[in-house]
């Protein structure tokens, strides 16, 4: 069973509307490298010019934020879910 990446519904229309993603990897950084390279286009939201992610993403493993974990480098197993989570800011 591969590494699951639940994708946002703010940002499926840049993933052909898709609300996962499979893909075998051992880290986050490398499953979201893949996610990456299947859809380009949602590179600018999920990754600032140093290849980081932006302040107003976050990222789960397994309901765990990976900023509390080794962030990109957080190990990965199989079946494994990845969840992508752009903050909303109000007023």
């Amino acid at each position: 069973m591969p590494v699951i990446i639940r994708i946002p519904s703010s940002l499926r229309n840049l993933a052909d509307a898709r609300d996962n993603f499979l893909t075998e990897a051992s880290t986050v950084g490398e499953a979201l490298d893949c996610l990456l390279k299947d859809y380009p286009d949602l590179k600018p939201h999920l990754e600032d010019e140093r290849g980081n992610l932006p302040p107003f993403i976050n990222v789960f493993l397994n309901e765990e934020d990976i900023r509390f974990l080794d962030g990109k480098a957080s190990q990965c197993q199989q079946g494994d879910e990845i969840s992508i989570v752009a903050a909303i800011a109000g007023g």
